[in-house]
């Protein structure tokens, strides 16, 4: 009785007709999301606000996730709509019609119903402030290797995955909350089969959390080089933390106890082996920016390692000597048995937050475990130097800094590391 679901019908009995052998699989579900999507999105701003607060987490990240897999399958089907019969053109722009109303519903008014918050929620954000914001998403829209995938239609999937928190902590929650990404087409012209595994680059967020824009684009341009880009979630939080005093709260029990750094990595990588099906775990990488460059190092000293991780890549992060283990249970003769990584760390040497007592202490540690490590260092470059909005006068006076230079060179130079050691490319 419903005309939304009548339309629905109508529209699946088309694809049934007019789609069935004239395109691919993949324009067929982008049909239907959009169709779904569009039903989604009615129903969720109708009822939202009489569902209790978890339920209403739960339909903002469905939502989300839905809206964004129906827009990716919609622009291919008019992509492939444009070579093809005159009525899959036809099909191509009813759906970009659905596409248009599901997008302009989820940019007004749905989302702002999903996103309004309760009484003890903030508002989702993604990036300090809305410029911040702007600047990351255009080095995203301009990441030549993201064009390249774009311009070859390749299509990027991004699923969440909520695993279990083997170590709880002050205000972290029982759940940790990652994210994968990878593409079909990656921007060497490699096509990949939908099932075919291909090498993990599990990412370690900094001092804010895995869902802040800068890791999105960082995920992307990953997964552009045909890598599963997994994020590794550290603090156990379904969000952004762009609170201070929250945010050194949940950081703190990780810094006093750098055992339960590498306990929840290793809840990463197993959720990437058990729940990403082309995720191939057994040729990996980690790398990670300013807190989660500690992370990298940590688990490059860790005797908990195994043969799969062949690369971990600090990018400014913490240098320090923290005790990793026991020495009475695991004596230093063990690490001799344990092959390692190749460790780079990039380094700038104005970096304000690595007081030299900490720096000399990171030195003499690598060195005494006789770890295979590079430790690249900029003469006048802070903290940060990666991210392209740390630009403002206060960041300056803080430490922080872009250095464009840097970024780029030290970018370049992680691809061909990853094409060495995950690839067998020189």
């Amino acid at each position: 009785s419903c005309p939304l679901l009548r339309a629905l019908s109508s529209g699946l009995m088309l694809r049934r007709t007019a789609i069935r052998g004239a395109i691919s699989r993949r324009l067929q579900v982008g049909l239907f999301l959009s169709l779904a999507g569009g039903s989604a999105t009615i129903i969720g701003s109708t009822y939202y606000s009489t569902w209790p607060s978890s339920l209403q987490r739960i339909a903002t990240r469905a939502c989300v996730s839905t809206s964004a897999r129906s827009r990716s399958g919609v622009e291919n089907l008019a992509a492939h709509g444009k070579k093809s019969l005159d009525n899959i053109r036809t099909i191509a722009s009813s759906a970009l019609f659905v596409a248009g109303f599901c997008r302009n519903s989820i940019a007004g008014a749905t989302v702002r119903a999903f996103a309004m918050p309760s009484d003890e929620e903030e508002p989702v954000k993604t990036s300090v402030n809305e410029e911040c914001r702007r600047i990351l998403n255009e080095a995203m829209e301009n990441d030549e290797d993201i064009k390249a995938v774009k311009r070859m239609g390749g299509v990027f999937n991004e699923i969440p995955i909520e695993y279990k928190n083997p170590r709880s902590s002050p205000g972290a929650a029982p759940t940790l909350y990652g994210r994968a990404v990878w593409t079909d087409t990656a921007a060497d012209g490699r096509l990949f089969a939908p099932q075919e595994k291909r090498p993990v680059v599990f990412v370690v967020h900094a001092a804010v959390g895995q869902q802040e824009d800068f890791i999105s684009w960082r995920l992307r341009s990953l997964a552009a080089l045909g890598y599963v880009a997994f994020a590794v979630d550290m603090f156990g939080s379904d969000r952004a933390i762009w609170d201070s005093h929250k945010c050194k709260d949940i950081r703190m029990p990780l810094y006093e106890d750098r055992s339960m750094v590498i306990d929840r990595f290793l809840a990463g990588v197993n959720a990437a082996a058990t729940r990403v099906p082309v995720a191939d775990v057994s040729r990996c990488a980690i790398i990670g920016f300013c807190f989660g460059g500690m992370v990298v190092l940590d688990v490059a000293r860790s005797l908990k390692l195994h043969d799969d991780l062949q690369l971990a890549i600090s990018f400014h992060g913490i240098l320090d000597g923290p005790k990793l283990y026991d020495p009475e249970k695991r004596p230093p003769t063990e690490i001799g048995h344990i092959t390692r990584p190749k460790v780079m760390i990039y380094h700038g040497k104005a970096d304000p937050f690595i007081p030299r007592e900490n720096y000399d202490a990171f030195v003499t540690q690598m060195n005494g475990l006789g770890i295979d490590y590079t430790l690249r260092e900029f003469d006048g470059v802070g903290h940060a130097f990666t991210r392209p909005e740390k630009i403002t006068p206060s960041d300056i006076r803080g430490g922080f800094g872009y250095d464009a230079r840097v970024a780029e060179e030290t970018w370049e130079e992680t691809k061909s590391l990853l094409q060495k050691y995950l690839l067998g490319l020189r």
